[in-house]
């Protein structure tokens, strides 16, 4: 109670994701789903449309599905594409973790194509490494952990300027507020080269299968080049704050909240204030 007036209480949504994030998760949601109604003659032709075949762009393998316009698009499709049902949850929760921020951070149209780049590049390195053979690459974890290194980059900055106990709320809410941590110095931030190493480290010894099902195998390369692409490259897609701290963008529209006032700068006061995401 305030001067005898009910106080209200905001109320969190359970899922507190921009609608990008929400749609481009429903999607994935809906190709496992077709995948497990139709014949298995069209599924082997779904994956091998939407997979990402090395193989496909040597001019003496033999016809696979999709032909020119797959080996055009694949880089990216594969990310709607997956194994089973744990391979599914798995990056579908990352999906929604990580995608949120860079989401209200970039905007819907920024936020794609980051994720379109990062997962081209991890089908990059996963066509280097795998020339010759004869292997399907599915899955979103190319694009999510592009995702995950650039959530990086602002989650550090954000430890920086609040105490880290607030950093997760600071990352929710005003995202756009948070100047984005420069390449140069996530090259120097021991925090990011230990988690840098530790994400290297955890698929390299995947790719050797230690630590993984003798049955599964984990696409490393992609995640490699997934997350290599997202730490260099999310500085081209950013849409959030210049270096100075003051906002280039209103807070994503999606959250639902027009209010913020552009080119506030970034401080306690304003962070706190601010409400960019519900």
């Amino acid at each position: 109670m305030t001067d005898g007036q009910p106080v209200q209480q905001r109320r969190e949504p359970f899922l507190d994701v921009p609608a990008t994030i929400a749609w481009l998760t429903l999607a994935i949601i809906a190709v496992h789903v077709l995948r497990q109604v139709i014949s298995p003659a069209a599924d082997d032709w779904l994956v091998g449309t939407m997979g990402f075949v090395p193989l496909r762009y040597d001019p003496r393998a033999p016809d696979i599905p999709g032909g020119s316009i797959s080996a055009i698009l694949s880089p990216v499709t594969h990310f709607f594409i997956h194994g089973d049902v744990t391979h599914l949850l798995i990056n579908v929760g990352m999906l929604l973790a990580f995608g949120g921020f860079v989401a209200r951070r970039s905007g819907p149209l920024r936020v794609l194509a980051f994720i379109a780049v990062c997962s081209a590049a991890g089908a990059g390195l996963f066509y280097l490494m795998n020339t010759d053979r004869d292997a399907t690459m599915i899955g979103a974890s190319g694009g999510i952990s592009g995702l995950m290194a650039a959530a990086l980059r602002l989650m550090f900055s954000a430890a920086d300027a609040v105490p880290m106990r607030l950093a997760g709320d600071l990352m929710r809410r005003a995202t756009p507020l948070i100047p984005l941590k420069p390449l140069r110095g996530a090259l120097a931030d021991p925090r990011i080269l230990t988690t840098t190493g530790l994400w290297f480290a955890i698929n390299l010894l995947a790719a050797f299968g230690l630590g993984t099902p003798a049955d599964a195998a984990i696409a490393w390369e992609a995640h490699i080049g997934g997350y290599v692409a997202g730490l260099f490259l999310f500085g081209a897609f950013d849409g959030g704050a210049r270096p100075d701290g003051r906002r280039l963008v209103r807070a994503d529209d999606e959250d639902g909240d027009d209010g913020e006032v552009r080119n506030a700068p970034f401080d306690n006061h304003s962070a706190g204030d601010s409400h960019g995401g519900r």
